[in-house]
Formats: C-alpha cells, sequence, structure tokens
C-alpha cells in the first residue's frame, strides 16, 4: 500500500477541513479494508471476516459503493458490500463517490461523471485532473496546471485562473493566486476579504481558519481578523483546537491561542473532536485525552486518529485495531491497511478524490 508510514504534517502546508462532515472525513467506518496473504479482505469493526475478495485495491464504502481494482486487468469498478460488481471493472481510474457522484476515466478519454446507476451525466474534455464534488462543485485543473470549478451540470462556475485550490467547504474555498499568494473566495468567485497569505487553511467548524502571513503562523476568522499570532514553528487546525509546533516537539493550543497540551511530545496525530490523540514518546506511540493525560501506554511502532470508536494501530510489521481504552478489537495479523482508510485517518479525505484524463496530447 502507498500510505505505509505516519505522516505527521499534512504535505504542501494544506489541509482539508477537520470539520466532520459525511462528504470529507468518515465519523464512522463499517466495514474495514485489510489486506493479507495476498489478498484484500473486508472486516467487520469487531474483526469479523466478511469477504476474501480477489480485488488487487479497495476503497472503503462511500454511498454503499466501494471501489475497487480487478486483479487481473487492473481496471476500476464499483462493488458492494458482498463483492458483488454494481457497475463494472471498464475505467482505467475513477473516483468514489461523492454527493452521489464520481468522475471516472476510460482508456484514451477525458474524466467523465457517473452518477451511483452508472450513467454519464458529462466529459470535461479540457480537464487535466478533477477532483470529488464538495458543497455542489468540483475543483478541476487544465493542462497548464490552472485550476478552476465546475458544477454538477458540467458549467464551469469559476474559471482556472488559480495555481491551487482547497474544495469548497460551507462556501468557502482557499485559493492559490498567480503571485502565490492564498486567499478566500465564495462560490461566485469573489473575494470574502481582500487579503492575502502565504498559507491557508480552510476554515473549520469554528468558522477559524489558520493563515501564515509574514512568517508567522495567525488564526483568522471569516472577516478576517486576526483572532491570535502563534508563537510556534508550525501550526495545524484540529477541530476546535490547533496542533502547534514548539522547539521541535508537538502540543496543542485552544481558539485563543492559549496552550492547552503542552508541546512535548516527538509527533502527534490529531484528536478531530475524538477525544483520544495519537502520541509519540521515545519512539513509541500510545494516546492520550484532551487533558494530556495518557489513556493507552505507548507501545506501538504507528498508531492512527480515531475514526468513530476504532484506531488502526501496527505492532512490528502487523496492522490491527484497537478501541478507545486500549483493547484489540481486530488483532494485529494484517500486512496493510487500505490507503483509503490512513488517508481518512490522517488527512479527512479519501485517497481515491481524484482522476487524471487518460487523452495524450501531443
Amino acid at each position: 500500500m502507498k500510505i505505509g508510514i505516519y505522516l505527521g504534517v499534512i504535505l504542501l502546508g494544506i489541509c482539508f477541513s477537520c470539520k466532520k462532515d459525511p462528504v470529507s472525513r468518515l465519523e464512522s467506518v463499517d466495514l474495514l479494508v485489510l489486506y493479507g496473504e495476498d489478498s484484500c479482505r473486508f472486516v467487520q469493526p469487531d474483526g469479523k471476516e466478511m469477504l476474501v475478495s480477489n480485488y488487487k485495491e479497495s476503497s472503503l464504502g462511500y454511498d454503499g459503493m466501494f471501489l475497487v481494482k480487478d486483479q487481473a486487468d487492473g481496471k476500476w469498478g464499483y462493488a458492494d458490500e458482498d463483492g458483488n460488481y454494481l457497475l463494472p471493472s471498464v475505467y482505467r481510474s475513477a473516483s468514489v463517490f461523492s454527493e452521489g457522484k464520481a468522475w471516472v476515466v476510460r482508456q484514451n478519454e477525458a474524466p467523465g461523471l457517473i452518477d451511483t446507476k452508472g450513467r454519464l451525466k458529462f466529459t470535461l474534455r479540457d480537464a487535466y485532473e478533477t477532483r470529488i464534488f464538495r458543497d455542489g462543485l468540483a475543483a478541476y485543473s487544465l493542462r497548464n496546471g490552472k485550476w478552476g470549478f465546475v458544477d454538477g451540470k458540467g458549467n464551469t462556475i469559476i474559471i482556472p485562473d488559480y495555481i491551487a485550490v482547497t474544495d469548497f467547504i460551507n462556501g468557502i474555498a482557499a485559493v492559490c493566486f498567480r503571485d502565490k499568494r492564498w486567499g478566500y473566495i465564495r462560490r461566485d468567485g469573489s473575494l470574502i476579504f481582500d487579503k492575502k497569505f502565504e498559507t491557508a487553511f480552510p476554515f473549520s467548524q469554528n468558522s477559524l481558519a489558520v493563515v501564515k502571513e509574514g512568517g508567522k503562523y495567525k488564526v483568522i476568522n471569516r472577516e478576517g481578523k486576526e483572532i491570535f499570532v502563534s508563537q510556534g514553528d508550525k501550526l495545524l487546525p484540529d477541530g476546535k483546537w490547533f496542533r502547534i509546533l514548539q522547539a521541535g516537539k508537538w502540543g496543542w493550543c485552544n481558539e485563543k491561542g492559549e496552550i492547552i497540551i503542552k508541546p512535548v511530545f516527538e509527533e502527534t496525530g490529531y484528536f478531530y473532536d475524538e477525544g483520544l490523540a495519537p502520541v509519540k514518546i521515545r519512539k513509541k506511540w500510545g494516546y492520550i485525552d484532551t487533558k494530556g493525560r495518557m489513556k493507552i501506554k505507548r507501545q506501538f511502532r504507528e498508531a492512527y486518529p480515531f475514526i468513530g470508536e476504532r484506531a488502526a494501530v501496527r505492532v512490528d510489521n502487523s496492522y490491527g485495531f484497537i478501541d478507545k481504552s486500549g483493547r484489540f478489537i481486530v488483532n494485529p495479523q494484517y500486512n496493510a491497511i487500505s490507503d483509503d482508510y490512513l488517508s481518512q485517518a490522517l488527512q479527512s479525505s479519501s485517497y481515491y478524490n481524484s482522476v487524471v484524463t487518460d487523452v495524450v496530447r501531443r
């Protein structure tokens, strides 16, 4: 699998919102996807194996559908929890479903949008990359690397003119302009305030966002008002709190910038409002509560944030799942966990959230 190590810092300084919503971060996982003995296995959260499939790869379930890669020809289709194909494996690449829609790419074709019945809604012929729908819009790029947004009918709502974009969340997206500065736009493309930053994260559920300005990490509200300036070397949103890096160690501060959990950890994961967060101390991982107290002793080679009542952990070279008491509910006996689960745990989004055109331009 492609995500086999802990990602303590989100790549590129940009992360998706820590807000729990059904489009982005899953609040729970009804069926786990694990790998063992050269097979892809669907496992119930209590550890009972439901299916040993012949799929090479599989996502988690979205809209009751699992994006699966056929072992024989390497093409993608969609299956139910019993492993039966709902849509045949005919695509060179495909995304998971979001808002009842998914992007698919056939051989030598541009990205097309399908519904859950597999019906093609339209093809975005000029697109190079397309991302899943969020808040009614999907980000897409052209071959020149510029990004814009399209609606569910194929209408370009925001012309591709940005170097990079985040997805829309509650009507606001962060966008990077040609001068490599970041700002925030509404769904009609207008700026929500006239400020630009070195880095900009999406707004979280408490209507605050982390930005970087003048080399300093700050937290602002939706009016662009500065709430506090961080004294740390890095600041990352974590639900209603923020992870803070000071002198090479991680901790947490609140929405006022006050330190809640002292930065004493080598690495940390996120709370995501689940009550427990993974922390690394002297090369071993355990879990602390929101008071900073160790609740699950440091014993794991890797430990991932909780999704609902369960968290993935690595013991030696095997993966399993624990509950919030630290008890194993899925014994550490699997070679790998699906990239999709790890992406949900680490980045609050599906690993299979975009596709790239198969059209070759000469």
